[in-house]
């Protein structure tokens, strides 16, 4: 399932009230945050290096899982760095940290090796630059000023931080060659 703006206002506004986030401002900034992934998360890279048998192929869309503690450390990181700290700022990155893994486990890759036709790869991720999306996405709904340039600032390092530390296993499926082959894969997220 793609990142939408209306699943991550699904996914991050239940997880956002579960750690106390009862304003009503909730639901505004997760659908915000969703408009601002739903834009940036599709132009973030996937190449992996293959082995296997020659051909051509495709991946096998493999859910986008995030470890909860990296995205955890480094939205606290990102905070930090922004000054975002008071007493409820450790509920709201648990609340935007739950959020984000549980919206990111519905998306999926989407890649196509060269050079092989089955087999697996090894594949990375090399996101963009996200703080613009983001901050469009608070922008298009009505959150403008210091506070939300901060907190665009910050969710776009934690996340770009974070998605350049996943690896995954990159199954490859096409047709069947008895020739090993090796190759490159490239695709996004969707």
């Amino acid at each position: 399932m793609p990142v939408t703006p209306f699943t991550a206002a699904a996914i991050l506004t239940p997880n956002l009230l579960a750690v106390g986030m009862l304003g009503v401002g909730t639901p505004s900034l997760a659908q915000g945050v969703g408009i601002g992934l739903s834009t940036w998360t599709p132009k973030v890279a996937v190449e992996s290096i293959d082995v296997g048998t020659l051909g051509a192929g495709k991946g096998v869309p493999i859910p986008v899982l995030i470890p909860p503690p990296v995205i955890l450390t480094n939205l606290t990181i990102g905070f930090t760095a922004q000054g975002i700290l008071g007493l409820l700022a450790p509920a709201f990155i648990a609340g935007l940290s739950n959020g984000l893994v549980q919206l990111y486990a519905t998306a999926l890759t989407n890649t196509t090796h060269v050079g092989v036709g089955v087999g697996s790869g090894v594949a990375r991720f090399v996101p963009p630059p996200a703080f613009n999306d983001i901050k469009a996405g608070l922008e298009a709904v009505g959150a403008n000023g210091d506070g939300a340039v901060k907190f665009s600032k910050a969710l776009a390092q934690a996340l770009e931080s974070t998605f350049r530390t996943l690896i995954l296993p990159q199954p490859i499926v096409g047709p069947p060659n008895i020739v090993p082959g090796v190759g490159k894969g490239f695709g996004t997220i969707f």
